[in-house]
């Protein structure tokens, strides 16, 4: 290929089903996300992209058991709170190396 180096990587997180209570009355939601990236690095520039969950999948990032009480309600309520996972997201990037 001469100067021009190609590059490449295929990522993959999952992490099963899972107890969020010690009793195992709660269960925190497995997931499975596949990450992307490729470039090209031309003597001292490298170009690429990277696309962060590949196959859009529905994951949540963050899961635990917590107890929460509105003011209407009359005990406390133990329930998954959650943050969502990034949806299909694509990035580039450009570098220079000295």
């Amino acid at each position: 290929m001469g100067d021009f180096a190609p590059f490449g990587a295929l990522r993959v997180k999952s992490i099963a089903d899972r107890p969020a209570t010690e009793d195992e009355a709660l269960v925190a939601q497995g997931f499975t996300v596949v990450d992307a990236s490729a470039g090209l690095r031309w003597k001292n520039v490298e170009a690429g992209v990277d696309v962060q969950n590949l196959l859009d999948s529905t994951w949540r990032e963050v899961n635990f058991a917590t107890e929460s009480r509105l003011a209407y309600e009359p005990a406390n309520v133990t329930g998954i709170h959650y943050a969502p996972g990034w949806p299909r997201t694509a990035m580039g990037h450009l570098a220079v190396y000295w």
